[in-house]
């Protein structure tokens, strides 16, 4: 049976057993800041075993992806030593919320394994926590085995608890006998680690609710956990008990060993990087088809890692390979198998294909580039070192310092050659730089404006929205809280969040920001200056104008407590031009550049748009030129923007665009632009003759009836924010409109400043530089011709780079060339390179106190093996050798 069969079968077979199938959740838990990626099957139902939700079914089953690679869940470096670590995994799972128990989950489990699979019942054998008797009652009742067969387990293993309180209850789990020819024990014998007896199965009765003192009392509904690993199964299913030899991963490890030009039987050290490369090849490709990204922190440094292991693994098996050439990247040319296996079953991974191919290909070339900087000094640093010996630790923070050799990278070279890493004084180190660092780049979390009680408000029912079809409605007052607390008096001028049952006012959520305008009653006045949502909650931040809240006015039903709510018109119709613009605009950078295109992030006010989204180099004039056009031509149309509210699944078979990593109800909103289709709430007339469809999306913002009322498009601007990421900013509009206004004055204004035409112009501005150029060129020692320049500008955080290569120019020219950027530009810093044969000169300025340019300086030298210095203003330097523009970008990026 093919892995995708098994996991198919076992949806099925609970799908006749009432169960409701559930699609797996996003790698990224939603809400739940305790963990760094979804590590287990129940943690999307994690609300529903505590009490803060309530399921909208009593039996679920799902297929739910996995990834332990970073937190407190973490078998990256177990990846390929084993048989059965894993860094991406799926969990199949089958759940009660209130409704079956113990009886009916162990019938369940051994119904499907005995029959459905047909698994060899001699080969089982079960667990039970030691006082759980009823369990181990069932086990024999069920299926007629006895005490050799059944076996209690007196430690934690065998009870699961969420943390110190909360639900917990005891385990009883499924193991299968893989033969007598492996090592191992039973479990709880000293040998229960072996490979012999494999845990298939485990199910968890959620039965007690623990105190803090250690007591516990039933809970008032039981629930059931049941997770089965998929791969684990597959491979007793298939006959082998190496997880890697299920028919999967031997897809993915002969694809692997063909483009490295190895045999799966060449030596187990081979064997071992194609287990690893094909493991970490789905979890990295699964994390980016969720949303995450590679990076210096987070969770995109966690895949960033998976990334550069694979990589180095790769390294390894191509060395004992046919191919004599250079290794090349490999990893992006593994993606159509894996698509090949798993888009079936997830089609986000088909979606996102491209995205995962640049990345992959992006993050090796980047990683191959550090490595090969650092190889020959860790070469050098540990020729005269014995095996047993350890780097020492100031070897060990140079290469990773100004190298760029990552810790768990650098760890697993020494292991190689078995020398022995200094962890505490590494860390050390790294701590006293942390300190001394500069405080440019870094940033610190702010709360958002509201801190309402959640008490309070876990006890409302969530907010009727009626925003979508008025800008006015009437609402009770259902609560207001200063200060984070409730409180029922207010004197005129108070600031206060306000809560209605109802509101027209749209609170900020998916970029858009939240509506102002006024609330009013009998002898009230509040301005409302900012919404917000909180849950299902509309927070109006508020400032009373008029009157005196009292506590009559929160009293239902009494004409205190009635309140006229009107929305800002002005300023929602810049919303509702701005959002629909932004949705033109994701459809035409996918046209225009590609499907490979995702949106990272989005800002929608009233006056303009900013719009992060995933690629990997700089638009081109002709680029931005097509995508104004694509939206300007759709604007034209006046296309009507019609919604709808359907199943999540009707809405992406119907081709609607979702947000990677994005986790959705089963419900959602879906907004068209262009064909009409039937809708529950649809904006606007319907067009009774089709039109094109423009732009499918899944949203819950407010938008324009017809693409017409835009009226107008306008990019501002296109910058780089981060690795592999770009930023659109843009106006529509009547902000469009008085864009092109101040750009034209602004035109008219030179025209009058040199005594020039439209026409003439561009030709007077030129002779003008000739001019200068010529100026320069008598003033400059030697006569030598002063060459063009390429430019980069890229953005980091908070910071602004310009980059120039001043092609045959010297540092006589560049330090010219600083002193006309430091007054032209706002950057934080300039870079400048100008190369002679063999040598490359760069300028360094700095333009802010936050960023010394010396130390940048000597984080770029460091590993070119150059020399220079300066000041903390302007630093200069050089080194043997070429650069490209490119390449110093990526210095600058890691320096800064």
């Amino acid at each position: 049976m093919q892995t995708r069969v098994l996991r198919q079968t076992f949806l099925d077979f609970f799908a006749q057993k009432q169960h409701t199938p559930v699609p797996s959740a996003p790698l990224v838990p939603k809400d739940d800041p305790t963990l760094l990626f979804v590590n287990a099957g129940m943690v999307p139902f994690k609300q529903f075993f505590i009490g803060q939700a309530t399921p909208p079914f009593k039996r679920a089953a799902s297929a739910q992806k996995c990834v332990r690679a970073g937190g407190k869940h973490n078998d990256l470096d177990m990846v390929g030593l084993t048989k059965r670590h894993h860094t991406f995994f799926e969990m199949l799972g089958n759940f009660s919320f209130g409704d079956y128990f113990k009886e009916e989950a162990i019938v369940y489990a051994f119904a499907f394994l005995s029959k459905t699979l047909a698994l060899d019942t001699k080969r089982l054998y079960v667990t039970y926590y030691h006082t759980d008797t009823e369990t181990r009652d069932l086990w024999r009742k069920v299926t007629g085995f006895g005490d050799d067969k059944l076996l209690p387990i007196a430690t934690a293993d065998n009870f699961w608890s969420m943390g110190p309180e909360g639900p917990c209850g005891p385990c009883t789990e499924i193991f299968y006998d893989h033969g007598a020819h492996l090592h191992g024990g039973l479990p709880g014998t000293p040998d229960e680690d072996g490979d012999r007896f494999v845990e298939i199965w485990n199910l968890v009765f959620m039965q007690f609710n623990q105190h803090k003192d250690g007591t516990r009392e039933a809970l008032p509904q039981t629930g059931v956990d049941t997770g089965s690993g998929l791969e684990r199964l597959a491979a007793v299913v298939q006959g082998t008990d190496d997880n890697y030899n299920i028919d999967l991963f031997k897809a993915l490890m002969q694809q692997a060993a063909t483009l490295l030009g190895v045999t799966t039987s060449l030596s187990p050290a081979t064997n071992t990087a194609l287990k690893v490369v094909a493991d970490h090849l789905r979890s990295a490709s699964f994390l980016m088809a969720d949303g995450v990204l590679p990076a210096n922190e987070g969770r995109g440094y966690v895949l960033r890692r998976i990334i550069r292991r694979a990589h180095r693994f790769a390294l390894k098996a191509h060395k004992e390979g046919t191919h004599r050439d250079s290794y090349q990247p490999m990893m992006a040319k593994l993606v159509d198998v894996l698509t090949n296996e798993m888009a079936g079953a997830y089609p986000e991974l088909q979606r996102a294909k491209t995205l995962i191919e640049k990345n992959l290909l992006v993050e090796e070339e980047s990683f191959a580039l550090t490595l090969s900087r650092a190889e020959g000094l860790f070469a050098d640093k540990t020729k005269s070192l014995k095996p047993g010996e350890t780097l020492p630790p100031q070897d060990a923070f140079l290469l990773y310092d100004t190298y760029g050799l990552p810790k768990d990278v650098l760890q697993d070279m020494l292991s190689d050659k078995g020398l022995l890493f200094d962890e505490a004084a590494f860390d050390a180190d790294m701590q006293r730089q942390k300190e001394t660092a500069r405080g440019a780049g870094r940033f610190q979390a702010t709360t958002t404006a509201h801190n309402a009680g959640d008490a309070v408000l876990q006890k409302l029912s969530p907010t009727t929205f009626l925003g979508y079809t008025s800008l006015s409605a009437s609402a009770s007052l259902l609560a207001v809280l200063k200060d984070g607390q409730p409180v029922d008096h207010l004197n005129q001028g108070d600031e206060a969040i306000f809560v209605f049952d109802k509101t027209p006012f749209y609170g900020e959520s998916g970029g858009q920001q939240g509506d102002f305008g006024v609330a009013t009653s009998n002898d009230l006045a509040i301005n409302v200056i900012d919404t917000q949502k909180k849950g299902g909650i509309v927070l109006h931040h508020g400032r009373l104008e008029k009157g005196q809240l009292t506590k009559d006015h929160l009293v239902p039903s009494t004409p205190q407590n009635t309140f006229c709510l009107t929305v800002k018109a002005t300023r929602r119709h810049g919303l509702k031009v701005h959002h629909s613009a932004t949705h033109l605009l994701h459809a035409a950078l996918r046209s225009v550049l590609g499907d490979h295109v995702a949106q990272k992030g989005s800002l929608v006010l009233p006056d303009r748009l900013r719009f992060d989204f995933s690629h990997f180099e700089k638009l081109t004039k002709e680029q931005l030129e097509q995508l104004e056009t694509h939206v300007n031509q759709v604007i034209c149309t006046a296309a009507p923007v019609c919604t709808e509210v359907t199943s999540l699944q009707k809405a992406q078979n119907a081709g609607a665009m979702a947000l990677f990593g994005e986790a959705y109800g089963d419900e959602v909103r879906v907004v068209t632009m262009g064909t009409p289709e039937k809708s529950s709430e649809a904006q606007g007339t319907q067009s009774a003759a089709p039109a094109k469809t423009f732009s499918k999306e899944l949203c819950g913002g407010t938008h324009v009836a017809h693409t017409g009322e835009i009226g107008f498009f306008k990019i501002v601007s296109e910058s780089g924010v981060a690795k592999g990421i770009r930023r659109i900013e843009a106006v529509a509009g009547q902000a469009a409109h008085e864009t092109v206004r101040q750009l034209f004055h602004t035109l008219h204004e030179a025209q009058a400043l040199l005594g020039a035409s439209h026409t003439t112009l561009l030709p007077k501005l030129q002779a003008l530089l000739d001019e200068k150029k010529a100026l320069l060129k008598k003033q400059q020692q030697g006569g030598h011709q002063r060459a063009a320049f390429d430019e980069v500008t890229l953005i980091k955080g908070a910071h602004t780079v310009v980059l120039r290569h001043i092609k045959g120019g010297t540092l006589q020219d560049m330090r010219a060339m600083w002193d006309q950027l430091r007054a032209q530009h706002k950057a934080h810093l300039v870079a400048l390179m100008a190369q002679t044969p063999g040598k490359t000169s760069l300028l360094i300025g700095s333009c802010t106190k936050d960023m010394s340019a010396a130390a940048v300086l000597k984080k770029i030298l460091g590993p070119l093996q150059g020399r220079g210095g300066g000041r903390a203003d302007m630093a200069q330097g050089g080194f043997d050798g070429k650069l490209s523009l490119p390449q110093l970008e990526s210095l600058v990026t890691e320096a800064i």
